[in-house]
């Protein structure tokens, strides 16, 4: 047997804020680890899931109709959600992903 590659999948729960705090959520990304050619560990994040959704307080129980009345508000609910998720992971959370590899 000879292996030529490896990969490591990661799935990590992060609860995340909206809105000045007016949206609270729990965010799934998966994390792959790889190596590269070159023979160093590179690493891709991924938004999976989004899931626990309260709005003011309540908890969203149809994600759809919700996205709907916030889309009328000129709110993009993904794009708000993209935006909080950049700079999620320090460089320390990267360098112990890449530890496991």
């Amino acid at each position: 047997m000879k292996i030529g590659s490896k990969v490591v999948m990661v799935n990590i729960e992060n609860d995340i804020t909206l809105a000045n705090g007016m949206i609270k959520l729990t965010v799934e990304h998966q994390a792959c680890l790889y190596e590269s050619k070159d023979g160093s560990i590179g690493i891709d994040f991924d938004l999976m899931e989004y899931k626990d959704i309260e709005f003011m307080g309540m908890p969203v129980t149809d994600v759809k109709i919700f996205k709907t009345h916030l889309s009328g508000l000129g709110v993009n609910f993904n794009e708000m959600l993209e935006e909080e998720c950049v700079g999620l992971f320090s460089n320390k959370d990267i360098e112990k992903l890449k530890n496991m590899f």
